[in-house]
């Protein structure tokens, strides 16, 4: 009876020591959490958004050096006449490009009638005002064929 005696004693001094060192883990654990610097919820999706943004750049970073790498690549073969410029296009791309040729071909078209009938007013005023001019030096800068 005496061991037993000893042994309860034993055990509840060993529960007793259990529970205090449950209760100080317990107030530590929320002093700890109470020091600790609290984020907002908009700190956090800030913080997620930089992660975002910098793992974004890292993955253009790398695209843009094999790009640059390919880049140079191939200008060093088309410049040292080992390749030639191939380039494919959609058909709708294609479309785009013809639409800007002919838009440009008509801008290019006015500018230089335009510019013939500036010549033809620049030569009457010249003709007018009496100063001599050699008509062909100013027929070959006005003509739309050069």
């Amino acid at each position: 009876r005496a061991r037993k005696k000893q042994a309860s004693a034993k055990v509840e001094s060993i529960e007793s020591k259990a529970r205090t060192q449950a209760e100080l883990s317990s107030r530590l654990l929320q002093e700890a959490k109470d020091i600790r610097p609290a984020l907002t919820k908009a700190d956090i999706e800030y913080f997620n958004l930089l992660e975002r943004t910098r793992n974004q750049c890292q993955t253009w970073e790398k695209g843009l050096a094999e790009l640059q790498l390919n880049t140079d690549l191939m200008a060093e073969q088309i410049e040292s006449g080992r390749m030639e410029a191939n380039i494919s296009m959609s058909p709708f791309a294609m479309e785009r490009c013809r639409t800007i040729l002919d838009s440009n071909a008509k801008t290019i078209k006015e500018n230089e009638l335009q510019m013939q009938e500036t010549a033809a007013v620049i030569s009457d005023l010249v003709g007018n005002s009496g100063v001599v001019i050699d008509k062909a030096i100013f027929d070959n800068a006005y003509d739309s064929g050069q």
